[in-house]
């Protein structure tokens, strides 16, 4: 017979081994929960993995293609003939080049914003703006991509849109541009028309920009990964219309920096409208647009002296053409060490130039080490960074080594004649921002 006290310690072991069995059961359980994590991060993973893949491929393809371009007009090019008809071929190829360089630019310029928006580098400003102006602006650049199509590329503003608002012009335009080309892009026949509606909230109104097409539209299902980076609708699309997968995402980042929204609907086959909405001020505090200059008005030349160190040939005869044109005198080194030699003779001589344009990668003495010595050599005058770099950090290098400003290439010809007015016409107080 069981005594009471065996009967007792029988009782606390199987109580010891029921809690043990409780203990066992739930670590198997968080080891389950944990498996179908880990299994749920795998598999998001190998969609990103996948995802970037894709990119990666698309990026590919997308700059090769007008490289290839690009290369095969250029020897076209050069055996075309000199008699008329050569002659008028010869300004279609070039027409050609420069539509694929500038398509090119365009797809590495995507790459590298998204390279700032991981670093947190946007930032929107605020600044009185032309909506009209704006959406005019967008028009004039895209509507002969709408014409070579047969599209028609309408603009729908409303009577109580205002004249101006505080924003961004630069992100604005950009993220207009992103919407409409690729509305056009998207839509084979019919139209796209761009919107205007002044929105009322609670706190004060908003200002809405819809870009509406006709095009092959997105199906439900694909919506809500519209504006990540690396996606398209899906893989299809880059095959057939191309494309990084970037632009959507960067737009929906710039909406977001001018503290607005970015939406899209659409319904397969039926077309889609892309609604950006900007919050603005109430109605008194609008102030007209400052008038826009027109761009068949030449620009005055600037009597002025430039240096440019610049190793590349290429890049040496268009910047000196550009230079050349808004009235610069130019004289070119291609190398560090004789940027330094002749910046100081020149000096010297009392014939000081008014500008160095100054590449940061070059043999002998980069750009770095030769504004570095002239600055230790007491040279005053300014010099500007012109380089192909434009990851993060490297404006504030190029600051660090003595230059006062810093341009990425390729340079437009207005920005680099805004260079010399500000440097060289004794604007130095204006604002190269």
């Amino acid at each position: 017979m069981i005594s009471f006290d065996e009967m007792l310690e029988q009782i606390e072991h199987a109580t010891e081994r029921a809690e043990q069995w409780r203990e066992l059961a739930a670590e198997a359980e968080r080891r389950k929960l944990l498996c179908e994590q880990l299994e749920i991060e795998k598999e998001r993973a190998q969609a990103a993995s996948v995802a970037k893949t894709n990119f990666l491929t698309n990026m590919s393809h997308e700059m090769r293609t007008p490289l290839a371009s690009i290369i095969g007009l250029v020897d076209v090019l050069l055996e075309a003939g000199d008699d008329a008809q050569g002659k008028e071929e010869q300004l279609l190829l070039l027409d050609s080049i420069k539509r694929n360089g500038t398509h090119l630019l365009s797809i590495i310029s995507e790459i590298l914003d998204l390279a700032k928006i991981d670093a947190g580098r946007f930032e929107a400003q605020r600044v009185p703006l032309s909506p009209t102006q704006i959406v005019d602006a967008a028009v004039a650049l895209l509507r002969h991509q709408a014409e070579e199509k047969g599209l028609a590329l309408e603009v729908d503003c409303a009577d109580d849109v205002p004249a101006s608002i505080e924003g961004d012009p630069t992100l604005l335009t950009r993220v207009l541009l992103n919407l409409v080309g690729n509305a056009i892009k998207f839509t084979h026949e019919g139209r796209v028309k761009i919107e205007l509606r002044r929105i009322a909230t609670k706190a004060s109104s908003a200002l809405r920009f819809s870009v509406i097409d006709t095009g092959v539209g997105i199906a439900e299902d694909q919506l809500s990964r519209l504006f990540e980076p690396f996606e398209q609708a899906d893989n299809s699309t880059s095959r057939e219309y191309g494309g990084t997968g970037l632009g959507l995402a960067i737009c929906k980042h710039l909406t977001e920096l001018m503290g607005g929204t970015l939406e899209a609907e659409s319904q397969l086959d039926q077309g889609s409208r892309f609604s950006l909405t900007l919050v603005v001020g109430p109605p008194d505090h609008e102030t007209p647009p400052e008038p826009v200059a027109s761009p068949r008005t030449p620009a005055p030349r600037i009597a002025c002296r430039v240096l440019v160190a610049e190793d590349s040939p290429d890049n040496q005869r268009v910047v000196r053409h550009l230079l050349e044109l808004a009235g610069a005198e130019v004289e070119v080194v291609d190398n560090g060490q004789l940027a330094v030699e002749r910046a100081l003779s020149a000096r010297d001589e009392q014939q000081a130039f008014d500008l160095i344009l100054m590449d940061m990668q070059m043999p002998v003495l980069d750009g770095y080490d030769a504004t570095r010595l002239l600055r230790q050599r007491d040279y005053t005058g300014a010099i500007v960074a012109l380089t192909a770099h434009a990851m993060q950090g490297e404006r504030e290098r190029c600051l660090e080594a003595g230059c006062d400003a810093y341009e990425t290439k390729p340079i437009p010809r207005a920005r680099l004649t805004d260079l010399l007015r500000h440097f060289v016409a004794g604007a130095k107080s204006d604002s190269l921002d």
